[in-house]
């Protein structure tokens, strides 16, 4: 039986019970189910965490929930037709009785709610938590003293949470620098806000009435506002919880993305130290480098920058263990059933099975030793990988040590994505398009979370750590402030 997946924080825990009990969803029995915004302003949502069908970035959880669509035969019949409903913004679940959505609503809701549906909606949404609660880590450990009582408060942390669910991250221009007592225009600049005295709940109201959603949909803005109030009514934290951490990732430091922060203060305060040692000392350049290695978790995306001729038993059956492995009509699950095939082709052979002289198949036998201990991961030009990568976050803060953490890593995103899609000019030797134009570029927004990671360390495998530091060097230049005209807005 698989193991159901469970909060791996109290804070998380408190999270998922209002998002699953009135926060998104009227009951837990409708948290995996297909809905549609009160407005029909950004497409279909799905799950307890509310997730938008029509949100771009979210492609892999949109391929994961079509995965678990296309199970069911007669939906896998018009899987294509659904894809494309669901693609479409503006959407309306009561559009007509000829929408394909709408003929097809109650078998899509049955198979969001079957076993591999709800499994895959949770993943979706405890990772969403994760993130979520991350993000109130990092405004904790850089909001000014009038902000930092409500959000070491539990009301504070739920409504903030409640907030970033709704509008997502906290950009460096609004919400980050409302904390840190900036003053900040909300509603395209129709409305101006700045703390004048301490965080209150009444404040905070004031900021969300302010946004352009608080201000077209104040009913909708007291609908949340008083679900977080029921939530704290029946689910209220232990005192002074702490925040429990999982198994092996590094304590103590402020978490957050390392570069995602308000206005670059906490960065230029280190770039005037005057070096990259010095911002590698400062508690951002701390979390900028352990966020480097890979976290629990991501064992098979590291068995994947192996070749599949240095793979273990165990690390095949790990790969094989992988939920993904069985979704065939998902990307990931294709490249893991590609990846087991040509393992066992190199290990056993193409030729038919071995047979008895009675005709019954017998096991069979490696043509190859199987290696019996993980081999470590190297990158192209044969270097240790986790090096190499070390090597390329350190230059990643010399850089920021000149212009600024976040602007030093949106160059190392364009970097990367310039090795992807053949921006290769004056990189002698790399050839153009080896990762494979299959896979969507990174955002190049300054922060590093788990997708920049994850292609750093596959372009670092693929490449070398030459070509990477080269293609970083070219795009960093582009986003230095001294070289780009005007203020970031």
């Amino acid at each position: 039986m698989t193991q159901a997946i469970r909060p791996k924080t109290r804070f998380q825990d408190l999270l998922f019970k209002h998002f699953s009990q009135g926060g998104e969803v009227a009951s837990p029995e409708e948290g995996w189910r297909l809905t549609s915004p009160p407005t029909p302003n950004s497409g279909y949502s799905v799950g307890w965490i509310q997730l938008d069908l029509s949100s771009a970035d979210k492609k892999s959880e949109f391929d994961a929930i079509m995965a678990v669509l296309a199970r069911d035969p007669v939906l896998n019949e018009n899987i294509e037709a659904i894809r494309t409903a669901l693609e479409k913004k503006d959407a309306d679940l009561t559009a007509s009785d000829k929408s394909v959505i709408k003929q097809y609503g109650d078998l899509i809701n049955q198979a969001l709610a079957s076993p591999e549906g709800k499994r895959t909606l949770d993943q979706i949404g405890f990772e969403r938590l994760e993130e979520i609660e991350d993000d109130i880590e990092h405004l904790k450990s850089i909001a000014g003293p009038e902000a930092k009582p409500f959000l070491e408060s539990q009301e504070g942390q739920l409504l903030i949470a409640d907030y970033i669910n709704q509008f997502g991250p906290p950009s460096p221009d609004k919400l980050q620098r409302f904390v840190q007592g900036g003053e900040v225009e909300l509603n395209d600049g129709k409305n101006k806000i700045k703390l004048d005295g301490p965080l209150t709940f009444e404040k905070w109201r004031e900021y969300v009435d302010k946004t352009r959603f608080g201000e077209s949909h104040p009913t909708i803005i007291d609908s949340r506002f008083d679900n977080v109030k029921d939530t704290l009514g029946r689910h209220r934290l232990l005192p002074d919880a702490p925040r429990v951490r999982p198994q092996g990732q590094q304590p103590a430091t402020p978490s957050g993305a390392p570069g995602q922060r308000s206005g670059l203060e906490e960065d230029k305060a280190a770039a005037r130290a005057g070096s990259g040692a010095d911002l590698a000392a400062s508690p951002e350049g701390r979390r900028f480098l352990a966020a480097l290695k890979p976290k629990a978790g991501e064992e098979v995306e590291e068995v994947l920058l192996k070749p599949v001729n240095q793979w273990t038993k165990g690390e095949m059956g790990a790969l094989m263990d992988d939920p993904d492995y069985w979704r065939t009509a998902g990307p990931r699950g294709r490249l893991l059933q590609d990846k087991a095939r040509a393992w066992h082709d190199h290990f056993f052979g193409t030729g038919p099975a071995p047979e008895d002289e009675t005709g019954r198949m017998l096991p069979s036998r490696p043509s190859h030793p199987i290696p019996t201990a993980p081999a470590p991961v190297r990158a192209a030009d044969g270097g240790d990988l986790a090096g190499s990568v070390l090597g390329i976050g350190k230059r990643v803060l010399a850089a920021a040590a000149e212009s600024g953490l976040s602007e030093a890593i949106r160059g190392l995103q364009g970097g990367l994505n310039g090795l992807q899609t053949g921006d290769l000019n004056g990189l002698a030797g790399v050839r153009s398009g080896a990762i494979g134009m299959d896979r969507p570029a990174l955002a190049v927004d300054g922060i590093f979370g788990p997708k920049t990671r994850w292609r750093l360390r596959q372009t670092v495998a693929r490449f070398g750590r030459a070509p990477v530091e080269k293609s970083f060097a070219r795009s960093f230049a582009r986003f230095r402030p001294s070289h780009r005209p005007g203020s970031r807005v």
